[in-house]
């Protein structure tokens, strides 16, 4: 990829369980910071462990085995000197039985965002208790001036258009737009939300090109999905 945003800052990583592979925060900031990163933004995908909603004591137990898992890895960066923003992943089985937003960042101060992964968690807006739940990150995010990072892809399950009523109503939140997927879709939310921008991590190359030559590319950040390497 030639080298016209700035690398030096990763705005997209993770740590924590991946399918069969766990990748410690030490594990993922050290190899970050050994490969010139200045810093990164990092979540949890422990977050996508499997729920079942009339068990209130497993979605607990995953809520503060997350919680834990930050607040190891914020003193991890800390203490190597690796400049790493935590963002809370909002799980929905967490909010929808009783933890507020304002719990997860009274406990924890220092989440810098908020993530959304439509596949992996379902917020399908077509469905109320979704759409509210959405409104409720969105108005919080407006509230305490924190971004949004969004993934997104080429299904109708994670397109980045099922949330232009979001877009709308709250032109203040900043989202990234992760993946910036599909072509099309980005490109008009682009040229109709200016607080939106995309990443590239795993960015299609055609993606890439057409951004960087048609006047997008100050809407691009650096992302890599590390450790994550394969879609």
């Amino acid at each position: 990829m030639a080298k016209i945003i700035d690398t030096t800052f990763d705005h997209h990583v993770h740590i924590g369980q991946w399918k069969d592979e766990y990748f410690s925060a030490e594990q993922v900031f050290l190899h970050l910071q050994q490969n010139g990163k200045s810093g990164c933004c990092f979540m949890s995908t422990t977050s996508c462990a499997p729920l079942h909603f009339d068990d209130r004591k497993e979605i607990n137990n995953l809520y503060v085995k997350v919680r834990n898992e930050i607040l190891f890895a914020i003193k991890t960066a800390k203490k190597i000197k690796f400049k790493a923003n935590p963002y809370y992943w909002v799980v929905p089985l967490f909010h929808i039985t009783g933890i507020s937003l304002e719990q997860v960042f009274n406990e924890l101060p220092d989440y810098c965002g908020l993530k959304i992964h439509p596949l992996s968690h379902n917020w399908n807006p077509k469905e109320k208790e979704r759409a509210e739940l959405l409104t409720t990150v969105f108005e919080f995010a407006q509230a305490r001036n924190l971004p949004i990072i969004l993934h997104t892809g080429v299904s109708l399950e994670d397109s980045p258009c099922l949330y232009e009523k979001w877009y709308k109503k709250f032109p203040s939140v900043r989202v990234t737009l992760a993946h910036s997927r599909n072509l099309s879709e980005v490109k008009y939310l682009f040229d109709n939300y200016p607080q939106l921008n995309g990443d590239t991590a795993f960015i299609p190359q055609d993606n890439f090109d057409f951004f960087r030559t048609h006047g997008y590319k100050d809407r691009l950040v650096y992302g890599s999905d590390y450790p994550i390497c394969k879609e």
